[in-house]
């Protein structure tokens, strides 16, 4: 009767270490396949910050800055012998009337 019992409870305990291996596999498996997915997404972003960057760095050059306002925009250089002076003198009266 002892030897039945301690062979039920010896393949009881090998078929219950055998599940765990099993278990403790495919939770490996699944976390390498997250870690895995992690690293590319982490890669993807690099990617993505390194091109964001450069784009900031191109807004800030003042030649792209003034090739775009003069051939995207149609903007021209403005100089000062085009620039007019406002009177200092006060509108009349009539002018200024809110009737």
């Amino acid at each position: 009767m002892k030897k039945r019992t301690f062979i039920t409870l010896f393949i009881s305990v090998h078929l219950i270490f055998i599940c765990a291996l099993i278990d403790k596999q495919s939770r490996l498996t699944k976390l390498s396949y997250q870690k895995q997915a992690s690293e590319q997404k982490l890669k993807k972003l690099k990617i993505k910050k390194q091109e964001l960057t450069n784009k900031l760095l191109g807004f800030q050059n003042h030649q792209k800055i003034k090739e775009y306002a003069t051939n995207e925009l149609k903007m021209n250089p403005l100089f000062l012998k085009n620039i007019k002076k406002l009177s200092d003198t006060p509108h009349s009266p009539s002018e200024n009337s809110c009737s």
